[in-house]
């Protein structure tokens, strides 16, 4: 959880969808700006060996693209994400966003 003031709020958000592919898609947001969050979800009745995604961050809060200059902040792969028996187990950058793909 994420404090600010009075109120707070999760430090991270998950989604997951099957893919017209059939594959199985998880992605992450991590809100919070100092600390990366370890996740494990259980995968139930899905199977999968391996895990293969992209992340979007950077070292800097700040950091932006502008039309015309080169990229500054682009997705890149991420290697933070395994299959543990039959459970996904991310471990997704502070300030970033983690979009993978359950193989």
């Amino acid at each position: 959880m994420l404090i600010s003031g009075k109120d707070s709020f999760p430090a991270f958000n998950l989604t997951a969808a099957r893919g017209k592919d059939g594959k199985v898609y998880v992605a992450v947001a991590n809100m919070d700006a100092h600390k990366a969050q370890s996740i494990r979800m259980a995968l139930g009745i899905i199977k999968a060996r391996s895990v293969f995604g992209k992340v979007l961050t950077h070292t800097k809060m700040d950091a932006h693209n502008v039309p015309g200059a080169k990229d500054v902040v682009a997705p890149v792969a991420f290697d933070g994400g395994k299959i543990d028996g039959n459970a996904l187990v991310l471990d997704v950058p502070a300030k970033s966003v983690v979009v993978v793909r359950l193989d």
